[in-house]
């Protein structure tokens, strides 16, 4: 399967190829009015009369247009906009068992291609520690065992992932399979995802620490342990690339 989706086609020249085999298509706008601008590079419609007229010949014609337009690799952005949000859980074991540091990291990057690749990048050096169950002081020494030694911030700047296949699970969901870089080790892991609203897409990920030599940040809190097991989340809107809103 190929990773990315091919450019998308000029808009005129989908609906021509769409139009071919239909018959009897007509618009119809006031007479002093310039034809509709449906589409960007199309401006085939005719003007008439009086009223506007579409014929319901051409309703699946341009049902058709905008699927065509959107399957054929509109490209979407992962941006840290109002809403988004990755988290990074390590579960703790022994007296703190049922508790967990979390960390959320604030620069990150990425984009997805029609329905066919996934990819995005995430600045280590951005962590935060957002425990709540430790006191201040310890927060801050977390957060530096986090940075120095489990991702290693200043040597391992950049934790990435790109898609491999994507499968349509149904009902919004779907499973992402894809290669997960950290600390330079690039290791497979598989995302389960689902659409939240419209636009927004939530996502999580089991990460096992020693696949990728991560030093756990039990340290700080002496002999009490943690899971070998990470669990990554994301809550992330979409925009089209290039959107000034982002």
């Amino acid at each position: 399967m190929s990773a990315i989706s091919p450019a998308p086609r000029n808009a005129s020249d989908v609906f021509s190829d769409s139009t071919n085999a239909v018959s009897g298509i007509e618009f119809l706008c006031p007479v002093d009015q310039e034809p509709f601008p449906l589409f960007p590079g199309f401006s085939g419609i005719n003007r008439a009369h009086h009223g506007i007229l579409i014929h319901m010949k051409i309703l699946p014609t341009i049902l058709l247009v905008c699927c065509t337009l959107i399957a054929q690799g509109m490209d979407l952005t992962i941006a840290p906009v109002p809403g988004a949000e990755i988290n990074l859980y390590v579960e703790k074991t022994g007296l703190l068992s049922g508790k967990s540091h979390r960390f959320t990291f604030d620069r990150f990057s990425g984009r997805v291609s029609g329905v066919e690749f996934v990819q995005f990048q995430i600045e280590s050096a951005s962590i935060v520690c957002r425990d709540e169950w430790v006191n201040e002081k310890d927060r801050a020494k977390i957060l530096k065992v986090a940075l120095e030694d489990m991702l290693a911030a200043k040597k391992y700047p950049t934790i990435a992932f790109r898609s491999t296949k994507i499968s349509d699970a149904g009902g919004g969901k779907w499973t992402v399979a894809g290669m997960l870089t950290i600390r330079d080790v690039t290791k497979p892991v598989e995302i389960r995802l689902d659409r939240r609203a419209s636009n927004v897409f939530a996502g999580e990920a089991q990460i096992r620490l020693t696949d990728y030599g991560l030093k756990p940040p039990s340290a700080v809190l002496g002999a009490i342990g943690t899971k070998n097991e990470m669990r990554l989340t994301f809550t992330l809107p979409l925009t089209p690339a290039g959107d000034p809103a982002r």
